[in-house]
Parts: structure tokens; C-alpha cells; sequence
């Protein structure tokens, strides 16, 4: 967030020189700084530049507003465009110019005129590529970063588990159906040893089931005798 304003605030203040030395350059042309003499350069580019600074310094007291807006909605928003910048420089600069004809008295040179109005044109333009350069590339940067991340999502295991004896059951199902089924071609044979297992699948593992009560193979059945014969046994001697 630090590093935000940080940027913010520094790219304003450089488009705000940035505008100030453009329209000082109006007053003052590059050919006439070509034509000065060597010796007196010096003391000229000095007076130029802090006439430079004391333009700036007015741009930047009378855009702040418009700027602490405009730059806000592009931090929100995310606005890296250059088009964004620099149409909002050459706005806030047409406030600025119409805000000084709107100042003037009557019968004092008026700054109503073409070339005035490029000059600020020139300076709003000027200003917004600095600020996108410097600052507006990056808008939104910060609330990204911030953001939390969303967790990845994972996906559910699906666990099935089965009993032994379940599992007994339905693999001896299906030996039977395969030992049952006839194989493919054979004759009289129209079921193959695939739709056995498909039929067994399909009844499901619960008509695959051992009974409880059903008597092992090979075993001999206990049978208890009725409570009517065991009272007619004789009762065993002490001899």
C-alpha cells in the first residue's frame, strides 16, 4: 500500500514539472535558447528553470483534486492505459485554462487565443504520458497483491470398501456364471462369457451373498432331539 501512494504521489508531482517546463517553453521557445549568447546561457537556463518550478508548483495546487480522483478510480479500476492519462492530463488542463480566462479583467490582455490553448493542451499531454510512465503502468498493482489468493480446491477421494466375505461372494458369482456360460460360436450358444459378468454385476453384490443358514458342502447337519423324547430317557444308574 506504502509502495502505492509512494508511486502515486511521485508521479504526480514529475508530470507537474513536466507540464510546468511545457508551457515555460511556450514563453520562452527552443529557438530563442539556441540564440542566446554563451555567456549569458548560464543565467538564462536558470531563470527558465525556476520559472519552470513556479509553474509547476501553481499546476500542482489547482490539478491535485482533479488528480487525487482521477487516479484513484484508475487504482481501483486497474487502468493502465496511455489513451486514460493522457485524455485525463488534457482535461484537467482545460480546466486550468478556462479556470484563467474566467479570472481575468476586463481590458487586460485576455489568454483566450490558439496559442495559449496549446500550450496548455501541449502541457496536459505531456504531463499524462509522464504519470502513465511513471506511475499509471502499474495502477492496481498494489490491490491485486493484497487480494488473498484463493485455495486450491481439492477433490474428494472416493473410498469403497468391502468385506472379505463380499468380495468372496461375488468373485465366486462370477466363476459360476463363467463356468456356466458357453463360449462364443459354440452351438446352441448365445450367451458370452461377457454378459455373464455383465449380469452379474448388474444383480450386485447382494444375490452373490452366502447365506448364513445354508450348510457348508461336505458338512453333517446336528439336529437336536425334541424336549418330549429326552424326558422319557431313563435316568442314568449310580451302578
Amino acid at each position: 500500500m506504502f509502495k502505492a501512494l509512494a508511486r502515486v504521489i511521485v508521479g504526480f508531482i514529475l508530470a507537474c514539472i513536466a507540464a510546468g517546463l511545457a508551457k515555460v517553453l511556450f514563453v520562452v521557445t527552443p529557438v530563442e535558447l539556441v540564440s542566446v549568447p554563451s555567456s549569458t546561457f548560464p543565467q538564462k537556463a536558470t531563470d527558465l528553470a525556476v520559472l519552470a518550478m513556479l509553474t509547476a508548483t501553481h499546476t500542482a495546487i489547482f490539478s491535485a483534486t482533479f488528480a487525487l480522483v482521477a487516479t484513484g478510480i484508475a487504482e481501483w479500476l486497474s487502468l493502465r492505459s496511455p489513451l486514460f492519462y493522457v485524455t485525463t492530463g488534457i482535461a484537467i488542463a482545460l480546466l486550468g485554462f478556462f479556470a484563467q480566462y474566467s479570472s481575468e479583467v476586463g481590458g487586460q490582455p485576455t489568454i483566450f487565443n490558439s496559442y495559449a490553448l496549446a500550450a496548455y493542451i501541449t502541457a496536459g499531454l505531456i504531463a499524462g504520458l509522464v504519470y502513465w510512465a511513471l506511475a499509471g503502468r502499474k495502477a492496481g498493482v498494489a490491490a491485486r497483491e493484497a487480494a488473498p489468493q484463493p485455495a486450491p480446491a481439492s477433490r474428494p477421494r472416493i473410498i469403497v470398501e468391502k468385506s472379505p466375505v463380499e468380495i468372496g461372494a461375488v468373485r465366486k458369482g462370477w466363476a459360476s456364471k463363467l463356468k456356466g456360460a458357453p463360449r462364443d460360436g459354440a452351438a446352441g450358444g448365445n450367451v458370452s462369457a461377457v454378459e455373464a459378468v455383465e449380469e452379474t454385476i448388474a444383480a450386485g453384490p447382494a444375490n452373490n451373498k452366502v447365506r448364513a443358514d445354508t450348510p457348508a458342502k461336505g458338512s453333517v447337519p446336528v439336529t437336536k432331539p425334541p424336549a418330549a423324547a429326552r424326558a422319557d430317557d431313563p435316568a442314568p444308574s449310580n451302578d
